[in-house]
């Protein structure tokens, strides 16, 4: 979890670099995206999580939430959600421990049509070429 809050702050800093703020993220804003991002992690691999759910989690409104985090990130939750579930496939298919159906069942993402349009999106590349060759 440390990690991604680094990674999310790094983020967070080059966003405000390109909007030309020059200030670091205060301590209850890092606190807000280390709750958030624990959320995310715990409850993403299911299929019916969603902003909803995700908004009674971190005790908010679902407009402060979707309002903080666009402010903090520069995504949506629901964008967010998209990416971790998308790099938490990749990450499973290129190290060879799932198939591509194990790696988007084990994300939460249940409509393989949907998977695959938005991995070419993000990655620039079917499914299939990301696996290692000896799996391919």
């Amino acid at each position: 979890v440390r990690k991604a809050v680094a990674r999310v702050i790094s983020l967070r800093i080059n966003f405000a670099k390109d909007r030309g703020m020059s200030r670091a993220p205060r301590a209850d804003e890092a606190a807000f995206m280390a709750t958030f991002i624990q959320n995310v992690e715990v409850n993403a691999a299911r299929v019916n999580f969603g902003i909803e759910e995700l908004a009674v989690e971190m005790k908010m409104d679902r407009n402060d939430l979707h309002r903080r985090l666009v402010l903090l990130t520069g995504c949506t939750p629901g964008e967010y959600i998209k990416l971790w579930r998308l790099n938490q496939a990749m990450l499973a298919i290129t190290s060879g421990r799932e198939t591509p159906v194990q790696a988007m069942q084990n994300a939460g993402v249940a409509d393989v049509a949907y998977f695959n349009k938005c991995f070419m999106r993000l990655y620039g590349s079917a499914v299939a070429k990301a696996m290692p060759a000896s799996i391919a």
